[in-house]
């Protein structure tokens, strides 16, 4: 009876000598992990993974290491892309200096000269404060109040229309009045106009018929806004970077703007704990469905 308790007591005493030695090479295997992202190696993963929570934590581990490495990707982007944006015009002002510096131009020409030196000058702004509204995007707060959800829609939409209207896009709305939300007002008006402005920026110029429809559902937990179009659409490929600062459906010299205003959207969603899912086929559009619960 002795030896058979000696026995499973030697046979415990093992099995935790072994588990202790697993979990000890598993955390130094962690620390290596952490150790690697540090000296600036994003994108490292654990190899092997393992059981119960160890393994949960590896598994983390791997997860965090390839958003870090993604969120330099992106960072990268969008400086090149900055730097290439604010070279162009410098480029033009000295050019158009240079011009005007030889001093045997008509007064048309100067006139002329001067428009383009303002034009580019006034492109430099826009950077500027795209610049000041990236910096923004980390530090979002709200001024949350109790608001009638579909007002502020049908105000957003008479505000865009014009816009709209230039550009040979009709906006349709089927919304539903007299539900009351609590949200932060001009934010969720800035959500909407960038959903709105991406839909137009991005139609179908062969389409007759190119438009904007906004829908709001209720159920008994939750709204449901659908921003629909008929646009040009977005690839399966580039679907999960569409909330991604910088980043960019068609390029960059065909459509204005800077890669900005879907990640803004987002920001504000996730400000307010609600959720946002994108739809979306080439040539023949792009569904945004955005989730509001009912507290």
């Amino acid at each position: 009876m002795l030896r058979i308790s000696l026995l499973a007591l030697f046979g415990a005493i093992l099995l935790t000598w072994i588990s202790a030695t697993g979990i000890t090479k598993s955390l130094r295997t962690l620390i290596k992990g952490v150790e690697k992202i540090s000296s600036g190696h994003l994108g490292y993963e654990i190899e092997g993974g393992g059981k119960g929570e160890i393994g949960k934590l590896i598994s983390t581990f791997n997860n965090m290491s390839n958003k870090l490495k993604n969120i330099e990707a992106n960072r990268k982007y969008f400086i090149n892309s900055i730097s290439h944006e604010l070279k162009t015009p410098l480029t033009s002002i000295n050019a158009l200096i240079d011009s005007l510096s030889i001093g045997n131009n008509s007064i048309d020409t100067y006139k002329e000269y001067l428009e383009d030196i303002k034009a580019e000058t006034e492109r430099m702004e826009a950077l500027v404060n795209y610049l000041m509204t990236s910096i923004k995007l980390e530090d979002i707060s709200l001024d949350l109040d109790t608001y009638d959800i579909g007002e502020i829609i049908d105000e957003t939409i008479k505000f865009i229309s014009p816009y709209a209207n230039k550009n040979q896009v009709e906006i349709k709305s089927e919304i539903q009045k007299g539900i009351m939300i609590k949200l932060d007002r001009d934010k969720f008006k800035e959500l909407l106009l960038n959903i709105i402005d991406n839909s137009i920026k991005y139609r179908d110029i062969g389409k007759s018929n190119s438009y904007v429809k906004l829908t709001l559902e209720k159920s008994r937990d939750k709204l449901l806004l659908i921003i629909k179009d008929n646009g040009i659409g977005i690839g399966e490929k580039n679907l999960s970077n569409i909330f991604n600062q910088g980043f960019r459906v068609l390029d960059h010299n065909k459509i204005e703007g800077h890669g900005i205003g879907l990640t803004l959207v987002k920001n504000i969603i996730d400000k307010h704990n609600w959720n946002i899912s994108v739809e979306s086929s080439l040539g023949l559009g792009t569904e945004f469905r955005i989730e509001i619960p009912l507290v």
